[in-house]
């Protein structure tokens, strides 16, 4: 797809299982056999997801040179899955500032969203909320092939309690093979 006219990706998708998984209701974890009671188990599980970027801009003489939009989108049956919904987005691209054309850079923000079923299964030990953050990068090209990245994340964990995790990060990468440039 080409939106706008500028390059984008987009793909769609799911999964499904239909095996026997312990079901993450509190009464499936009651297991005295004994007695007959047997926790619980659920047949089947189910996923959905959308991932996409899409160029808000193009240099027209490179077109890999693009900064745009992503985002990705997903939803499962939330028993036996843990995760009811997950969501992100942001911006990403490569620097406009002259001479400094191999730099990237990006900003976006995530949400997780735990099943109600796993929470009130996890609430007598370590009570759960949905979790969410913000991750800031900036990844300069030192030379074509060495790259230094400059990563901040900050994140509401999804354990109640906990206090926000702040979590700053370098990275250097160093290239040994490049592809030939295509012409």
């Amino acid at each position: 797809l080409t939106p706008l006219g500028l390059p984008g990706l987009y793909n769609f998708g799911g999964t499904y299982s239909n095996a026997r998984y312990r079901s993450v209701d509190r009464a499936a974890y009651l297991y005295i056999p004994e007695i007959g009671i047997v926790g619980g188990e659920e047949t089947g599980s189910w996923s959905l997801y959308a991932n996409f970027y899409q160029a808000l801009w193009a240099d027209p003489r490179d077109e890999r040179r693009t900064w745009g939009v992503f985002g990705q989108f997903g939803v499962s049956d939330g028993n036996p899955n843990p995760i009811r919904g997950v969501a992100n987005g942001g911006i990403a691209g490569r620097s406009m500032l002259p001479g400094r054309e191999l730099d990237t850079f990006g900003v976006g923000v995530f949400y997780l969203g735990l099943s109600n079923e796993f929470k009130t299964l996890a609430a007598p030990v370590l009570t759960q909320q949905d979790e969410y953050g913000v991750e800031l990068f900036y990844n300069a090209a030192i030379t074509p092939w060495c790259r230094l990245t400059t990563d901040l994340q900050v994140a509401r964990p999804s354990t109640r309690g906990l206090d926000t995790a702040v979590i700053p990060g370098l990275r250097m990468q160093v290239i040994f093979y490049r592809e030939p440039e295509q012409r």
